[in-house]
This record gives C-alpha cells, sequence and structure tokens, in this order.
C-alpha cells in the first residue's frame, strides 16, 4: 500500500476524554470456596509473623518480594510440579455442576477456564508443531470463544508495505471473544436482527501485531491502537463490558545484551509516512477477527451449549 495523502495522520486517533465506570469484575460473582485445601498450620504460621512483623513496625518491601521469587524459581522442585498437574487433572475431571455458572465465563460458554486442561506436553507440542501456515477457528486458545454471539476463535491476516523502495509486512492475530450479534456488519451491513442479541456487549478481544517495520515506542503505540478501526469495521464499539487487549512489537531494531557497542543507532519510519502502518493494522486487525469468524466450526461444549458458526448461521455450504 502507499502513504494517503489526503488523509490527515490522526484521523482514526481514539481518545477518551470522561472518566469510565469500572467495568464489571469476575472478583464481584460468585467463586469456588477453596478453603479448604488451605493448609490450617501454614496459614497460623503465615498470620503469626505478619502479626510479629505489624507489632515490630517492620513493613514488606520490593527487595523482600525479589529474594522471595528468586528463591522459589532457585528452589523448584519437579514434584512439586508433578503434584501440583496431577491436582489439576483431578479438577478436571470433577463434574461441570460443580463449578459455579456465570452468564457468560470469560471462555465463553463452550468450556471451563478454571479446568487448566493444557499441560506441560501440550505447551511442548504447541512449539514442535508450529509453522507458517497454521490452523484458524475454534482452535487452541479460540475453543471455547464466542464472538458476535457466533462462534469465535482464532484468526490471522497480514499486510504487505512498501516505503522506501523496500518492503515491510504487518501481520495480526486476534483471539476473538467480543462483540453482540446484532451489531455485526459485514461489507458494512448488519446481517442479524437486534432481538438475537444481549443487552451488553461482555467479552475481550485480544490483538497481538507485530512488525519488522522500524518504529520507535511512540509509534508502535500509535500504530497498535489502530486495532480498534479493524475491530470498528466489523460492528464492534468496545462495550463497557468487553476488555480488549492490543498488544505489539517490531523486530526491526537488535538490541544486544552485552555492553558493546556503548552508543546504538537505531531506525525510526518518518513521521509523515505514518499513514502506512496505520492502514495495514486497521486492515488487518479487521481481516483477522473475520477470518475467526469465518473457520470456526459450530461447537459443543460444555453443559451441551452449542454455539453456532457464521457460516452456519448464514446457511452457507462448506467448502
Amino acid at each position: 500500500s502507499q502513504p494517503e495523502t489526503e488523509t490527515p495522520e490522526d484521523a482514526y486517533d481514539i481518545s477518551l476524554t470522561g472518566r469510565k465506570e469500572p467495568a464489571p469484575s469476575i472478583l464481584d460473582e460468585e467463586i469456588p470456596d477453596f478453603s479448604a485445601e488451605i493448609d490450617p498450620e501454614a496459614l497460623a504460621a503465615a498470620q503469626a509473623a505478619d502479626d510479629a512483623d505489624a507489632a515490630a513496625g517492620r513493613t514488606t518491601t520490593a527487595e523482600d518480594f525479589t529474594r522471595a521469587a528468586t528463591r522459589l524459581f532457585s528452589e523448584e522442585d519437579e514434584a512439586e510440579l508433578a503434584a501440583a498437574q496431577a491436582k489439576a487433572e483431578r479438577r478436571q475431571r470433577k463434574p461441570a455442576a460443580s463449578v459455579p455458572r456465570r452468564d457468560r465465563p470469560v471462555s465463553g460458554e463452550a468450556a471451563s477456564i478454571r479446568n487448566r486442561s493444557l499441560g506441560r506436553e501440550e505447551l511442548e507440542r504447541a512449539f514442535q508443531s508450529a509453522q507458517a501456515d497454521f490452523a484458524q477457528g475454534a482452535v487452541g486458545a479460540g475453543r471455547g470463544m464466542i464472538c458476535h454471539g457466533l462462534k469465535g476463535g482464532i484468526g490471522s491476516a497480514s499486510r504487505v508495505m512498501e516505503i522506501g523502495g523496500q518492503r515491510y509486512v504487518l501481520g495480526v492475530l486476534a483471539l476473538a471473544n467480543h462483540g453482540r450479534k446484532a451489531d455485526l456488519l459485514l461489507g458494512g451491513e448488519a446481517i442479524f436482527a437486534p432481538e438475537d442479541s444481549p443487552a451488553c456487549d461482555k467479552g475481550s478481544c485480544i490483538l497481538v501485531m507485530a512488525t519488522n517495520l522500524p518504529l520507535t515506542h511512540r509509534q508502535l503505540a500509535r500504530v497498535i491502537r489502530r486495532g480498534s478501526v479493524g475491530l470498528a469495521r466489523l460492528g464492534s464499539f468496545i462495550g463497557h463490558g468487553s476488555g480488549e487487549v492490543f498488544l505489539g512489537f517490531t523486530t526491526a531494531n537488535r538490541m544486544p545484551h552485552g555492553g558493546d557497542p556503548a552508543l546504538l543507532s537505531l531506525r525510526a519510519l518518518n513521521e509523515s509516512l505514518m499513514d502506512v502502518p496505520f492502514r495495514a493494522c486497521a486492515e488487518a486487525a479487521e481481516e483477522a477477527v473475520f477470518n475467526a469468524l469465518y473457520y470456526a466450526e459450530t461447537v459443543t461444549g460444555r453443559d451441551g451449549n452449542t454455539v453456532v458458526s457464521l457460516r452456519d448461521a448464514l446457511r452457507d455450504p462448506r467448502p
């Protein structure tokens, strides 16, 4: 893509001047009582130590936390890790009814996030199978996601940018779990009736943007914010109950770990060309979320909850 000369540099800047009330928190809802799992003697000892510190006027400092964390990781015990994994597996085998239900769990009604179903084996297998072409839709972390009232999941898209006679790439990975069904826009048009949606937009969308374009920290933050443009193009208004998280990085400037050289030369994009990555991020974010919807299949998950895919909702034949 080429720079736009007629688009103001901050055409897509989003600024919030007013204060917002805190979004609903999972901490306000009913959670399981795990008090029976706490060692009473350890709890009493910890309380006694806190009381002694308070009586002596001692306070916990950041250095105390650092020393504790260092000691914890340097004395890591494989047996304890195995015991923790076994405990997680036992919880997973418990009946789903033992976990209080929410109107819409963080991971959607298709899964239970408290089961801790993934462990070291799954993580290592994911690293070993990593490749340029990968599955999208209701896979991995996207298995339990609900996006615009339909089956959401993982989506990815990228754009190639021509700047200064060189080609750069900007890619976006989306974990889509946000939006109301009636708000979904395809080609700028709403396709579902308003009565198909709940009153509130609950959930979240995580976008990870990666590029090899040289950008400063400030420029990178400006580009990442354009992910909201992609969400808006599909109908999301980033509601009060929806917590969006946008992350990003550039691989252009490599920082050595050692002390040499003492001074480093860093490259950065000319400010007059910022519209190029702005557009690339907006387009890639929109396509990544759409791909999460398009490639997801209808899923029947926890407690028999069925979440219909976009293609099934539109009654399109599967390829």
